[in-house]
């Protein structure tokens, strides 16, 4: 790994700034996963592909693995070390939502540029089906409960063409398939066999955080 970015910089004939090298390692970071087809990320992820070698090492030092997929043309760092983390329940069961749903779109062929693609009453249907609870029904209060699943680059929100009475679409990005993996996937069984087929619960009732 180089002591600094400058060595890079002074032999690339594109990215020729320190601060290129920079914002790529943070956005890296602190987004977890950088896809070429966002524009806000498509620069980062061109530098971190064009030297592998030296964004593996520097995330090395951090304690985390680079994990490039060029099928679906993504960059993620993923911690070396398990680490039980305390979501809201919410949360951990939109994942696991979503990861099934990927899965099932992905057995049938069905994935858009890599990506699957559910409407809102999609969602709405499968997480009560899976879970027995309700997500929030208006559009800006299901925005908000898929926030932090955009921040964790899990999914991002296709707004629809005007006149569609569905504001947006729900894509789920390929790095959901890498960053979550069957068995916690299983987890989603387990929870509803748990509930013993209790009656559906409205979004904010029940246990707030599970592992």
């Amino acid at each position: 790994m180089p002591r600094s970015w400058e060595k890079l910089a002074n032999a690339d004939e594109l990215y020729t700034s320190e601060s290129d090298y920079q914002a790529a390692a943070y956005q890296l970071v602190t987004a977890q996963v950088l896809y070429e087809q966002d524009v806000n990320q498509r620069v980062s992820y061109h530098v971190i592909r064009r030297y592998p070698v030296e964004f593996k090492e520097a995330l090395g030092l951090l304690g985390m693995e680079l994990i490039i997929n060029d099928d679906y043309r993504y960059c993620a760092a993923v911690p070396r070390e398990s680490r039980k983390v305390m979501l809201p329940l919410q949360d951990t069961l939109l994942v696991l939502v979503l990861r099934q749903l990927f899965h099932e779109r992905a057995m049938k062929g069905e994935l858009e540029a890599g990506r699957a693609m559910v409407t809102i009453e999609e969602l709405q249907a499968h997480y009560t089906q899976g879970t027995g609870r309700s997500l929030p029904q208006t559009a800006s209060d299901l925005r908000e409960a898929l926030a932090p699943l955009r921040r964790y680059g899990l999914a991002r929100l296709v707004d629809t063409e005007p006149g569609d009475p569905q504001p947006f679409n729900i894509a789920i990005q390929p790095a959901i398939e890498e960053l979550v993996n069957e068995a916690a996937v299983s987890k989603l069984g387990a929870y509803q066999a748990a509930r013993g087929g209790a009656a559906p619960e409205r979004q904010g009732e029940g246990d707030d955080e599970a592992a």
